[in-house]
């Protein structure tokens, strides 16, 4: 199945917890996510209905909840907690 549309995220910055190291893990770090989620919002085009589209401003919002509210220790790691947020936008 083609995903046709993207919703594209751009310098997100947060401020969070992340690294390996003791003194890394102390104070927030500045983080930049850049994401882009795949997804089809052609039904939303049809009936002209909200809840059929992706909210940008909601995806951005629950992107920067989850980093708040999470502390990783590899960027591999948060790479992966946002993209099941992106996921979870989308359904």
């Amino acid at each position: 199945m083609s995903l046709p549309d993207i919703i594209v995220v751009k310098k997100l910055e947060v401020r969070m917890i992340v690294g390996v190291d003791n003194w890394e893990r102390v104070q927030a770090q500045p983080v930049t996510i850049d994401a882009r989620v795949h997804t089809d919002v052609s039904e939303a085009g049809k009936s002209d209905h909200l809840p059929h589209s992706i909210h940008y401003g909601i995806l951005v919002k629950q992107l920067e909840a989850h980093c708040a509210a999470h502390r990783y220790r590899s960027l591999e790691a948060l790479a992966e907690g946002l993209a099941k947020v992106c996921l979870f936008v989308l359904h």
